[in-house]
C-alpha cells in the first residue's frame, strides 16, 4: 500500500492519540473534581453527624444529670423518713426499757419487803419455837 500523497497518516494517527490522551486528562481532572466534591460532601455529612452525636450526648447527659438529681431527692427524703422512724423507734424503746427498770425496781422493793417480812416471821418462829422448847425443858427439868 502505498502512502496517499495528501495524508500525513502518522500525523493523523498522533493527533487521534493525542485527542484520546486529552480526553483521558480531562476525565482524570473531571474524577478529581468529583471525588473532591465528595470528599468535601463527606467532610460536611460528618461534621454533621459529629454535631448531632454532640448534641444528642449533651443531651442525654442534662437527662441523666435531671434523672440522678431527682433520685437523689427522693432518696434523701426517704432516708429522712428512715432517720424519724429510727429516731422513733428508739424513743419508744428507751421509753419501754425506762417502763421495765422502773417495773423491775418496784418488783425488787415489793420482793425485798416480802422477804424482809418472811424472815421476820421465820425468826419470829424460830424465837416462838426456842422458847418453847425452853419452856418445855425448863418445865420438865424442875
Amino acid at each position: 500500500m502505498a502512502d496517499s500523497p495528501g495524508i500525513n497518516w502518522e500525523e493523523r494517527y498522533l493527533d487521534q492519540i493525542q485527542a484520546r490522551l486529552d480526553s483521558l486528562d480531562r476525565g482524570q481532572e473531571e474524577l478529581r473534581a468529583a471525588l473532591s466534591a465528595l470528599r468535601a460532601e463527606l467532610r460536611t455529612d460528618i461534621a454533621g453527624l459529629r454535631t448531632e452525636l454532640r448534641d444528642e450526648m449533651s443531651g442525654l447527659r442534662a437527662e441523666l444529670k435531671a434523672e440522678m438529681s431527682s433520685q437523689r431527692a427522693e432518696l434523701k427524703a426517704e432516708m429522712s423518713g428512715l432517720r424519724s422512724e429510727i429516731s422513733g423507734v428508739r424513743t419508744e424503746l428507751q421509753d419501754e426499757v425506762s417502763g421495765v427498770r422502773t417495773d423491775l425496781k418496784t418488783e425488787v422493793s415489793v420482793l425485798r419487803g416480802e422477804i424482809r417480812a418472811l424472815s421476820r416471821q421465820i425468826w419470829g418462829l424460830a424465837v416462838g419455837i426456842l422458847v418453847t422448847v425452853v419452856s418445855v425443858w425448863l418445865k420438865g427439868a424442875i
